[in-house]
């Protein structure tokens, strides 16, 4: 187990470097480096980072479930590809995580044929006054190489996978969804560099620049059908809708968006914020089957 800092507190969480025993567990082979393509490629000779091998872990719908975690789905089976979320340095793919109770909250939905989730464990990263570790776009790099072994060895068809992401893993999502698009080919080779962010939708897919650029408009045009949950009272809801405008202008056609008035970041999580986190759960059952 690894022990990281939380405001002053100890927090004790699953980690990339070992592959917990007894919890579901299996290691995902690293992306080969040929399938990067740009803008991709260019950060991660910029952050001199490469994939490895890091850990992923299986939920079931019920502990007596006689289909093997790792089998192909049926034809009419679903199966949630889950990227959790903490700032890209906190939490865990681990069952045990906080973040694990939103994939076993749509392994318990009754509607849709969904009986599991994997998760994957990407490394966390860190910065003075800690180790300088994992940069951007490391994360990114752990959740495409958990995506290609998830689609390739297990579900086989990109339509049986859900993927679903909370905070930060949002926008591990819009990775997956825009990278092959090869938008910002000819970029910055800074990854860091100060105000990067401005005009990349991968790290700020919500940035009111990004439209200035030619080369990022329509960058979200081969994106999946996709629901957006946010809560008003979330510090990001307005961008959140500006994400949401942005994709539909490039998509060409409505963005699912469910909207609590009392939620705030993340609320998904915890089992206490209710009556919000079972009113969105159920909008989100609906949006699925809508889908």
């Amino acid at each position: 187990m690894s022990r990281q800092t939380w405001i002053g507190k100890f927090l004790w969480t699953s980690d990339h470097l070992k592959l917990e025993p007894n919890s579901g567990g299996v290691w995902i082979p690293p992306l080969p480096l040929s399938y990067l393509q740009k803008p991709l490629s260019t950060w991660v000779r910029a952050a001199q980072v490469e994939p490895v091998r890091i850990p992923g872990y299986w939920q079931t719908s019920s502990p007596n479930l006689k289909t093997p975690p790792s089998a192909r789905p049926k034809p009419d089976e679903q199966v949630v590809y889950h990227l959790h979320g903490g700032g890209f340095a906190y939490y865990s793919g681990h069952p045990s995580d906080t973040t694990a109770n939103i994939p076993r909250s749509l392994l318990q939905l009754r509607t849709l044929n969904i009986a599991r989730s994997f998760s994957v464990e990407y490394r966390l990263a860190s910065i003075k006054p800690f180790d300088v570790v994992h940069p951007f776009p490391t994360a990114l790099l752990d959740c495409l190489s958990g995506y290609h072994s998830f689609v390739h060895d297990v579900a086989e068809r990109e339509e049986n996978v859900i993927v679903v992401g909370d905070s930060a893993a949002s926008l591990q999502i819009q990775l997956l969804t825009t990278i092959s698009t090869n938008v910002l080919q000819d970029g910055p080779k800074k990854p860091h560099e100060y105000g990067i962010a401005d005009f990349n939708e991968t790290m700020s897919p919500a940035s009111l620049l990004l439209g200035i650029r030619s080369e990022v408009v329509g960058s979200y045009r081969v994106c999946p059908k996709m629901c957006l949950a946010a809560g008003r009272a979330e510090l990001l809801f307005d961008k959140i809708k500006t994400l949401k405008e942005d994709t539909e202008k490039d998509m060409g056609k409505e963005l699912l968006l469910t909207e609590n008035k009392d939620a705030s970041h993340d609320w998904l999580l915890w089992d206490w914020h209710e009556p919000e986190r079972s009113e969105t759960m159920a909008a989100i059952e609906q949006c699925l089957v809508t889908l």
